[in-house]
């Protein structure tokens, strides 16, 4: 009702279509009612789109209901009569952004006056300078917005729009730029402009070569609509470096994927333990505690999955520029992993690996394996274990017979213990070779 007055005020022929009037002949003040009225109608058919949380309901009261449900009804009908009028509204916008004069907005004070002697207040004329100055770029620039968030809305049902609506964003950003924090009458929702330009990035990928690189968003999204699962893993495993994207991002592609493999296909089983175990290991960086899902996907390990997560653990780490809090909050986990891990092969995978011999001092790895011993009194390697930390010589031969020296001279358990595995690892066939608690 107010912007139906403001229109009046302002001399808004009634009747007349606004989609056909000529903005640049209005008067200033005539022509920016006109776009202020149709930027609400944009804004509320966009904002009416949204899902908004409904109130609880309190005791039920038949004046309350009936007044709720008049509300409701005359809210429904003022939004139909808008999206009526919506390809209307747009095309008043897309021109207004043809306009290259500064445009003035009433004033308490020209309203008054207007009260007072409607025939003498400067503002029925082109060149009128009554009430506030809007310059053009603050007044484009929230055009633009407004016109990228309608096409986006419309989107949903015809993708091609998604282009129009990334045009616009893009605009709109430029344009801010050039504004700059100067500006009195342009406030835009950056971090919501942000997220747009991002979703118009996945949407629309621009073809243009020199354009700027597509964001993780748009790379995983197109990864997963290509099915190019292997690539959204790399992708994951960088981030844990970079930690650009949100958790409830990385989250819900999980979802997606365990909902695909629900469906049927058992191919994405191996996926979702690898998209989890990249998930699991960012929450372990960040201090948050491990999944129950990870938990779950990882109660039958076997080397495959030992082999990937000790891969994703490296790469996760720059040893060289994490803190020490990060570092002890992966130590932690690859201890605990040991400690839930039944087959001692496994355990030894992991605690001969270089990332575990970084982390851990030596008093943890000693009182890690005393923790092993007493949980297994007697283990019979029979299966060729992993490589040890340290290098061997070529020659087999050479080879035994070096570690059964440093077997001898060695007095450290941690250290004998490496040595049996390797010894074990030579003479498998054999299979003389064992390591006990004594």
């Amino acid at each position: 009702m107010l912007l139906n007055e403001l229109l009046c005020i302002s001399k808004v022929p009634p009747g007349t279509k606004h989609v056909d009037m000529d903005l640049a002949t209005l008067p200033p003040t005539t022509a920016m009612a006109v776009l202020l009225y149709n930027r609400w109608a944009i804004r509320t058919i966009v904002q009416s789109s949204f899902p908004v949380k409904q109130a609880k309901p309190g005791p039920p009261q038949l004046s309350v209901m009936n007044q709720m449900q008049q509300e409701k009804e005359l809210t429904e009908n003022i939004l139909k009569v808008l999206k009526e009028q919506a390809a209307d509204s747009i095309l008043v916008l897309e021109a207004a952004l043809k306009l290259n004069k500064d445009l003035y907005v009433h004033t308490m004070r020209t309203l008054d006056l207007l009260a007072m002697e409607p025939g003498m207040v400067n503002g029925e004329t082109e060149s009128s300078a009554a009430g506030l100055k809007v310059k053009t770029e603050e007044m484009q620039c929230q055009v633009c917005y407004d016109l990228g968030a309608a096409y986006f809305q419309q989107g949903s049902t015809n993708s091609a729009v998604y282009e129009n609506a990334r045009e616009k964003f893009f605009r709109t950003k430029e344009l801010i730029a050039e504004i700059g924090s100067l500006s009195l009458h342009c406030t835009i929702d950056e971090k919501r402009l942000a997220g747009y330009c991002q979703a118009c990035d996945v949407l629309v990928p621009s073809s243009d070569s020199t354009s700027q690189q597509l964001t993780p968003y748009s790379q995983v999204h197109i990864c997963l609509r290509s099915g190019n699962y292997q690539e959204v893993i790399q992708i994951f495993i960088e981030d844990n470096l970079t930690l650009s994207l949100p958790v409830q991002f990385r989250q819900s592609v999980l979802r997606e994927l365990f909902k695909k493999a629900q469906q049927g296909n058992e191919a994405l089983d191996e996926i979702c333990f690898k998209v989890c175990a990249c998930n699991t290991v960012r929450d372990i960086l960040e201090g948050r505690t491990i999944s129950v899902q990870f938990n779950q996907l990882f109660l039958r390990p076997n080397k495959e999955k030992i082999d990937f997560l000790l891969e994703v653990c490296s790469r996760s780490v720059n040893l060289e520029k994490a803190s020490e809090s990060l570092k002890g909050n992966m130590a932690a986990f690859l201890k605990n992993v040991c400690l839930g891990l039944e087959d001692l092969q496994y355990v030894f995978m992991i605690s001969s690996h270089e990332l575990f011999i970084t982390l851990l001092k030596d008093e943890e790895r000693k009182l890690l394996v005393d923790q092993m011993r007493k949980r297994s009194p007697r283990v019979n390697l029979c299966i060729k274990p992993v490589t040890s930390f340290y290098d061997i010589p070529a020659s087999a031969s050479v080879n035994i017979g070096q570690l059964e020296h440093q077997l001898i001279l060695s007095v450290d358990p941690w250290r004998i213990r490496q040595i049996l595995i390797e010894l074990h690892g030579m003479t498998s066939e054999r299979q003389f070779w064992t390591v006990s608690n004594k």
